[in-house]
């Protein structure tokens, strides 16, 4: 199937009506704006293409210790995090080349605390 404008402006289109935010501004740092023309951040000025938006939602699923939880991995809803979470944040914050800040800092420290003698972590 070859992967027409078209389809990346429906597809923006669909994620802006129907996706969480941190999808949403995926999107819109992987592709731009196509089928979401118009649409405004809180601040009002138009929605960019950096990082920066992806970065703020994601913080929305972060947790005081620095891991991530609250329905990051669609299946762990809960306030506590789990390594699960950990396999979903870490593709974003590798996308928005984040990988060497703060919040990839906090997320080794969260995960050094629930590891054990033998690195390995807690199931799900």
């Amino acid at each position: 199937m070859l992967i027409t404008d078209d389809t990346i402006e429906r597809a923006g289109r669909f994620l802006w009506t129907s996706g969480r935010v941190l999808e949403q501004r995926r999107f819109v740092h992987l592709f731009g704006a196509q089928g979401v023309q118009g649409v405004s951040d809180v601040e009002g000025s138009e929605v960019e293409h950096a990082p920066d938006g992806v970065l703020a939602a994601l913080r929305a699923y972060q947790t005081p210790d620095g891991a991530y939880a609250y329905g990051l991995e669609p299946d762990v809803r809960g306030p506590l995090p789990q390594p699960a979470t950990l396999r979903a944040a870490m593709p974003i914050l590798a996308e928005t080349d984040a990988l060497h800040g703060p919040d990839v800092a906090r997320l080794c420290d969260w995960l050094a605390s629930v590891a054990g003698e033998g690195g390995g972590v807690p199931p799900a």
